[in-house]
């Protein structure tokens, strides 16, 4: 296999195995494959390795992935010139890293004379390739698996194995091997070569061994993508909505103790840290009767760092999201609000949507949150709170200003103020942030300050908020839900505060919200073209 720029594409693995039905794996989960498996660093490591292969190719390796490597028994390995061959085997802690270490390892001190058994996936790495027999044990190819047994251990090159086959799990918080096949001892037998045992010390993440978890939940294999031909759209069945990530209850059940380590590092109650985690990093459904689904990438990250971050958001870029919202004429209010729309609307090839829904849908930014049985449309709204703040931070550049830090930071001292009921300093503190926003074209028309405003209120992760929210006798610009306050916000350009509170007055928009059990308050709001900036307002 020739080695490229992108040797590995992940794109182009599922179109090879699966054709025209490639365009059915949502974009959220084949982002996430990307992630896991570090698409771009693992391509960039095998171009610059690419003049090398074998030993040296595995020496490579371990300066890259910075590894220390301490051996012991150097002095136990056999001579490299008593004629002899033998059979290597260890323990399988930590998957590949062990095998690119010990193959390093054995493969200088015997000047490359040594083999791999490996699945045969492998041999897409170039520089791995030379050291390996490959294996399909489940594949087509199945029926040359004891044939190329065979031709390994009647080779005259030392056999390097890992019995397990694959690398050790975690079981009841204990990290060890899966049972050990004896196929290494009855070939060694037959071909008459010793068995040298190696030991391998280390463990890997508990990132990892929760994805492991979860693997053999679903029943998901190396060997996967053979069956990939054969596939239907399952997209919105309801039997499958949720394979894309984790359930509730896989999260109770596998996940027990990385949830009691997690609420034990923030001092939380089991009961708070779990409602953290549905916050964060749940509310994905994918089909009218799918459970909560969770964020793999994100809650496995949570789990491992200990920490209840943003991570989905920060693992891709929103450039072509950007975009796409320029193409289809899509406001910030159009996407971070609730969506009514058919499932043609949404569950559609991207190459051929006519409106921005499949890419939202598809890639996450939104997900079905109810579904109308009797007029058969569903309501589509952001999944949770790290997915509304992930993109409402992305899309200030585009629509406030390049400076995110000065945005973030506005808006919290907007919410302490708002936490204390004080209207007039939150408005103050807008005011000047605003001052510092650099002055464009496009500002003459009250749309322009509603989406900026829309923006900053949204990152308010803990208040709901509107806009154009329908009353009787009109809409009020935005709606604004507290702690402890409902505030009805109207917006004027180049007139005054007066005339935004009339308007309020005129419309009765606070009979409207009568019933939502929290004081209401009215605030009137004008903006200056010239100055683009606010400059009165009026509380009531």
């Amino acid at each position: 296999m020739e080695v490229t720029e992108k040797t590995i594409d992940i794109d182009n693995i599922l179109k090879s195995k699966m054709g025209d039905k490639a365009r059915y794996v949502p974009s959220l989960l084949t982002r996430w494959l990307k992630h896991i498996i570090h698409q771009d660093e693992v391509n960039a490591f095998l171009w610059d390795s690419r003049a090398h292969k074998g030993v040296e190719w595995l020496e490579d390796c371990v300066k890259y992935l910075d590894m220390t490597l301490k051996v012991e028994g150097m002095e136990n390995l056999p001579d490299k010139n008593d004629g002899r061959l033998y059979t290597f085997v260890s323990n399988h802690p930590l998957g590949g890293v062990d095998g690119v270490a010990l193959g390093a390892i054995i493969g200088r001190h015997y000047d490359g004379k040594f083999r791999y058994l490996v699945n045969d996936l492998l041999m897409n790495l170039p520089g791995l390739a030379p050291v390996c027999i490959p294996i399909n044990k489940t594949g087509n190819q199945s029926r040359n698996f004891p044939a190329m047994v065979e031709a390994g251990f009647g080779s005259d090159n030392h056999m390097l194995m890992f019995p397990a086959g694959l690398c050790s799990r975690r079981i009841n918080g204990e990290i060890h091997d899966i049972p050990w096949t004896k196929t290494f001892i009855s070939k060694s037998v037959e071909y008459k070569r010793d068995i040298v045992p190696i030991h391998f010390g280390g463990q890997n993440s508990d990132f990892f061994y929760n994805l492991a978890n979860i693997c053999k939940k679903l029943g998901i294999k190396l060997s996967i993508f053979s069956e990939l031909n054969n596939i239907n759209n399952i997209s919105m069945d309801n039997e499958y909505a949720g394979i894309c990530g984790i359930t509730i209850d896989e999260l109770l059940t596998y996940m027990s103790y990385d949830i009691d380590m997690l609420a034990e590092t923030h001092d939380l109650t089991r009961e708070a840290a779990i409602a953290k985690l549905k916050e964060s990093y749940d509310g994905y459904h994918f089909s009218a009767e799918s459970p909560d689904v969770f964020n793999p990438y994100s809650l496995l990250n949570s789990f491992s760092k200990k920490e209840f971050g943003d991570y989905w958001f920060g693992s891709g870029t929103p450039t072509y999201l950007i975009n796409m919202m320029h193409k289809f004429n899509v406001l910030p209010t159009d996407i971070i609000t609730r969506i009514e729309a058919d499932a043609s609307e949404f569950d559609a090839p991207t190459e051929t949507m006519v409106s921005i829904m499949p890419l939202l849908y598809q890639s996450g930014y939104i997900t079905i949150k109810n579904y109308n049985r009797d007029y058969n449309y569903y309501t589509l709204d952001v999944p949770n709170k790290e997915v509304k703040v992930g993109l409402t931070r992305a899309l200030i550049p585009a629509y406030v200003t390049h400076n995110t830090l000065a945005t973030t930071n506005t808006a919290r001292r907007i919410a302490q103020a708002l936490d204390k009921q004080d209207m007039n300093g939150a408005l103050e503190l807008l005011q000047t942030f605003l001052g510092t926003v650099p002055y464009c074209d496009n500002t003459h028309y009250e749309g322009h300050y509603q989406q900026m405003l829309f923006i900053v209120f949204s990152l308010l992760t803990d208040y709901l908020v509107d806009v154009e929210v329908h009353t009787p006798k009109g809409r009020v610009d935005i709606v604004l839900l507290t702690h402890t306050n409902l505030y009805l916000l109207e917006l004027k350009i180049d007139s005054d505060s007066s005339s935004a509170m009339r308007q309020i007055d005129l419309k009765e928009y606070r009979q409207r919200f009568a019933l939502s059990g929290k004081p209401i308050t009215k605030v009137g709001i004008n903006f200056d073209t010239k100055e683009g900036n606010i400059t009165d307002w009026i509380i009531e």
